[in-house]
């Protein structure tokens, strides 16, 4: 079976780093998978062994920039990389999966209509990864319910990705009907709410939910943290400064009660305080995973994940989770596993429950935790995510 991947990164967290063990474990599987992306983050293309895996536009390419300007001031990517080299690796596919297509280097007019042009024999599969498939222009809709009308009047300029002007109106419908125009097209999405949301624009077309999975395999020696008399959390997030991503206020506030976080991301603003643990940004998933292990909980306070990859890292690593009101934290917290987790919405809610009893006994039984932990391991592996994408082919 021959499989072609399509995402804007290749090596940069998220939606991409799913994209990119998803191919890994397709070829491992014994099929030939190739990987298209738009460009690549933080390596140059001489770092990236894999020779199944090839780049549209070049990291720095001008294309790239002025599709980053446009996206700025109306919230449209006007420009496309050579269609040739799209085009060729659909040669001989049987499947194409297409992951994130927004972000600064496809333009999804024309993209859609190779797809429809080359799709006979084909099953093309969209991996709503986020809301972007039905909205005429950003990705993350918090609680925006506007694209249930047609994105008639955007008054969200600010969601992911921004823009100054919106022509989301126009964008809307021009984007469901060329996707409504592909055929053997069908949506896959780690996240129920996200499934609920497709089904509804798009009545005919097959929706299935699939559960992301990460490479468990790393964590298999990670010693789960024991308790001690001071609590450790951590916090990670590319950008620790992107309010919406991290609760900034609700973050300071519980430094301040002198508790220890472990920061992982860019631009931490809370450097100057003591209990303030800056580790940076880090790709390497080894020295990331050691971090967390060093905490007892992981904080998530995100508005805007849909399905959090750092909150299935957290559980793996045997963390209790601290989750606020999110669709991202219930899909991962409320879903076919209950994992040890505690919801708070304030710093005093926080307070109540890090002094609760379930909270203290939770702490300390580490066979619990073992156990839930090893539940991850199967629930998230590679081998598991794979035999569900398997299953739908």
């Amino acid at each position: 079976m021959n499989i072609l991947s399509i995402s804007t990164l290749y090596n940069k967290g998220g939606a991409a780093d799913i994209a990119r063990t998803l191919h890994e474990g397709f070829n491992d599987k014994g099929f030939d998978s190739s990987y298209l992306a738009g460009y690549s983050d933080r390596f140059s293309r001489n770092d990236i062994r894999d020779e199944k895996v090839y780049f549209a536009v070049n990291k720095k390419g001008i294309t790239t920039f002025l599709n980053y300007l446009s996206h700025k001031v109306i919230g449209k990517d006007f420009f496309s990389p050579n269609s040739q080299i799209i085009e060729d690796l659909m040669i001989n596919k049987d499947i194409i999966i297409c992951h994130t297509l927004h972000s600064h280097w496809l333009n999804f007019e024309n993209f859609f209509r190779l797809l429809k042009k080359k799709s006979a024999n084909k099953r093309i599969l969209f991996v709503a990864h986020d809301s972007w498939h039905y909205t005429g222009r950003c990705a993350i809709i918090n609680d925006c319910t506007d694209w249930q009308k047609g994105c008639i009047k955007c008054e969200h300029t600010d969601y992911y990705p921004s823009t100054l002007f919106s022509i989301s109106k126009i964008e809307y419908q021009k984007k469901i009907n060329l996707i409504k125009s592909i055929p053997n097209l069908e949506f896959i999405s780690p996240s129920k709410w996200i499934c609920e949301d497709l089904k509804r624009v798009y009545p005919n077309t097959k929706v299935s939910l699939v559960r992301n999975g990460i490479d468990t395999s790393i964590y298999n020696n990670i010693k789960i943290k024991e308790p001690t008399k001071d609590l450790e959390f951590c916090v990670s997030c590319v950008d620790i400064s992107q309010n919406g991503k991290v609760d900034l206020n609700l973050i300071e506030e519980i430094l301040k009660l002198g508790l220890k976080i472990h920061f992982i991301g860019k631009n931490n603003p809370f450097q100057s305080y003591p209990n303030a643990i800056n580790h940076g940004y880090i790709s390497d998933k080894d020295k990331y995973i050691d971090i967390l292990s060093k905490a007892d909980c992981y904080l998530f306070t995100s508005k805007i994940d849909s399905y959090a990859t750092t909150v299935i890292e957290a559980i793996c690593a045997g963390n209790l989770i601290m989750y606020t009101k999110s669709k991202g934290a219930y899909e991962i917290m409320n879903s076919e596993n209950k994992w040890l987790g505690y919801e708070f919405i304030n710093l005093e809610n926080f307070k109540t429950v890090i002094k609760s009893d379930k909270f203290k006994k939770d702490l300390i039984n580490l066979t619990l935790r073992k156990k839930l932990q090893y539940q991850a391991f199967e629930f998230y592996s590679i081998d598991r995510l794979v035999k569900n994408y398997e299953n739908l082919f």
